[in-house]
């Protein structure tokens, strides 16, 4: 349920270039970063177009904070 919440309406805001990835795919850490939001299990958040070893702190020019703040936004509803 929370999964394709914020699929449904976080990924749309991105153009879809965002994956949300189980928290038990840890083999993908290598090209994403851990991100614990609010109560959450860790969420994976992976940008296509970036792909590659080393995390990043903005996903499509956006900083994590905003991602955090939308994601909480939506679970409040």
């Amino acid at each position: 349920m929370v999964r394709s919440t914020i699929e449904r309406e976080i990924a749309p805001l991105y153009d879809h270039r965002m994956i949300f990835v189980e928290a038990d795919m840890a083999q993908t850490q290598s090209h994403a970063k851990l991100w614990g939001v609010g109560g959450l299990p860790t969420i994976l958040i992976f940008d296509r177009a970036r792909a590659g070893d080393r995390p990043w702190a903005s996903i499509n020019g956006t900083s994590k904070q905003k991602i955090v703040a939308k994601i909480e936004e939506v679970l409040r509803r």
